[in-house]
């Protein structure tokens, strides 16, 4: 059973600047799962990314909505994976906080 989280993170970029420093970190994100990940979807649909990554016999799929003043994603985790759901969701935060105040 599929247990979503559902993050939220302010900033102060507008929409086209936070989608631009999304844009930009996908490479990144792509490169630190090359090790682990057997397969790493995205699909931009308007200002939402959609992802789908399968992962050591597990599949995280998920959402990124680019709004003006903030970012929210939602990942839906494996059963395995959501006992670990509140760290997993305070990393997800930590790291898109971090990008969101890159100068």
């Amino acid at each position: 059973m599929l247990k979503p989280l559902e993050i939220t993170i302010s900033h102060t970029l507008g929409r086209v600047g936070a989608r631009r420093r999304v844009e930009e970190s996908l490479a990144k994100i792509r490169g630190q799962l090359a090790g682990i990940a057997s397969s790493v979807e995205q699909e931009w649909d308007g200002d939402r990314l959609r992802f789908r990554i399968a992962a050591l016999g597990q599949t995280i799929t998920g959402e990124i909505e680019v709004l003006e003043d903030m970012l929210r994603i939602v990942v839906a985790l494996p059963s395995v994976l959501g006992l670990l759901g509140g760290e997993i969701a305070e990393r997800v935060r930590h790291q898109a906080t971090l990008l969101l105040m890159k100068s």
